[in-house]
């Protein structure tokens, strides 16, 4: 997800769908996250956010702890290729680079 600013990206952890008052008043497609910090990952914060304006991983949350805990150091190993990888000239899954 996109924090602290629409510039930075952070991973965080995906916990549940908002509903009954929060979904009535943020919408239906909203998502609940939780933000561990470093290197205390009980500590955080939990927010929601559109689904829409955040990237799934493929990482397991083993994975993502490790990298959190590590301050981005223990990166996990790609997974899959993305599509932009693929130098194609067509990419079938159009979503905002982490890069931007």
């Amino acid at each position: 997800m996109r924090y602290p600013h629409p510039g930075t990206w952070t991973v965080a952890l995906v916990t549940g769908t908002p509903e009954n008052e929060v979904a009535d008043i943020l919408g239906r497609e909203q998502i609940a996250v939780f933000v561990p910090t470093t290197p205390n990952i009980t500590a955080g914060f939990s927010s929601s956010c559109p689904r829409a304006e955040t990237i799934a991983l493929e990482m397991s949350v083993d994975a993502a702890l490790k990298y959190i805990i590590s301050m981005g150091v223990a990166e996990p190993p790609h997974r899959y290729r993305r599509p932009e990888s693929d130098h194609s000239g067509t990419d079938p899954n159009l979503r905002p680079s982490p890069r931007t």
